[in-house]
């Protein structure tokens, strides 16, 4: 079992001590955000909320022919410096052992309390490294093992693009991505990229355009716009050292995601931004996928699949039909991340991928 701690910072980290605090059940999360307070140089993670992911998990162990049973909470997440872990259990826990070395040495802890654990994170890490580690809950009954795979928090560089809009930014596998999509209405030499919001206009269109989805600015963030194809194959949409990716790319996202059927795992938790339910999305390296809907290339310039979907173009025509080219398509609520092609007159989104 693994715990995958993605963690982050622009320029430098804060090293300390390790520490135990035994806190008391009513100590929120906020609360523990700030336990690092002390470490003055330290980045603000409350300033960066869109890649902050405390998360929790819980199990049941049973033992003596099923006549025992305790229940195990952990909560998690990093500052700064330091991974910080919160144990509690119904039934007391005495011991967590990390990468098979005994780590707890407060003693023993009464049932039912909240035990924090920091874990300075090791000297020299650099932004966005994973940091792995096994661990195990011991004590009054069976050992608990938690398969623990943590998202990034914390601040990744960010780009900015050249309307001023600023895009945090993720490590995944061997390819960096912005974790939030495409906005700009210029291309990156300053040209203004039409706002086309006219169904059949949209539909006519043979050079670069965009929209919102329905036509409503407010939805610019956090869906981002809607392109055209030929504002993507302009090759200027991406800011410098950025690009749309090819379909290669995607696939290699795919891929490391687990493949066609675990889409899921790139797509934003919760109902906020998809439509319930949204039970498969975990969003477990961080890319924020959101239901931004597209633009049908119908007469009408049709907006449909809001919460339902995420759709991104990738650079490069369908080889065998040069009037369409490809896109990639998350469906949470069916774990999908489809490949396929369309009319240059689709609008669909655009996440854009590290030089």
């Amino acid at each position: 079992m693994v715990a995958v701690i993605m963690i982050v910072t622009t320029f430098y980290s804060c090293q300390k001590e390790p520490e135990s605090i035994v806190i008391s059940d009513e100590t929120t999360l906020m609360e523990l955000k700030n336990t690092d307070a002390g470490c003055v140089t330290c980045i603000n993670l409350l300033a960066n909320p869109v890649q902050y992911y405390p998360m929790s998990q819980n199990q049941t162990v049973t033992w003596g022919n099923g006549n025992h049973n305790k229940t195990i909470y952990i909560q998690y997440y990093n500052t700064a410096s330091d991974f910080i872990l919160r144990v509690k259990s119904t039934a007391g826990w005495a011991d967590l052992v990390i990468d098979g070395i005994s780590s707890w040495t407060n003693g023993p802890v009464e049932p039912n309390i909240w035990a924090n654990y920091v874990v300075p994170l090791p000297e020299g890490w650099q932004a966005c490294d994973d940091y792995n580690f096994n661990l195990q809950v011991v004590g009054n009954g069976p050992s608990a093992d938690f398969v623990v795979e943590y998202d990034l928090v914390g601040v990744c560089p960010t780009v900015t693009d050249i309307d001023g809009n600023i895009y945090h930014t993720v490590q995944i596998g061997t390819q960096r991505w912005m974790i939030e999509n495409l906005r700009t209405t210029h291309f990156n030499d300053g040209e203004v990229i039409p706002n086309v919001t006219g169904g059949a206009d949209w539909f006519s269109l043979t050079t670069p355009g965009y929209c919102w989805y329905n036509n409503n600015a407010e939805y610019q963030n956090p869906y981002g716009a809607l392109y055209n194809y030929y504002a993507v194959n302009s090759g200027k949409l991406a800011p410098a050292g950025w690009h749309v990716p090819t379909l290669a790319e995607w696939i290699t996202l795919r891929n490391y995601a687990g493949g066609t059927n675990k889409g899921a795992r790139l797509a934003e938790k919760g109902t906020l931004h998809w439509a319930s339910p949204n039970d498969y999305a975990t969003n477990q390296f961080g890319f924020t996928a959101v239901g931004n809907g597209k633009r049908a290339n119908d007469q009408a310039g049709t907006y449909l699949s809001m919460l339902v979907s995420a759709n991104f173009w990738a650079f490069e025509l369908n080889p065998n039909d040069p009037t369409q080219a490809w896109y990639m398509s998350i469906i949470s609520r069916y774990n999908l991340f489809a490949t396929s092609w369309g009319g240059f007159q689709f609008g669909f989104g655009v996440r854009c991928i590290k030089d």
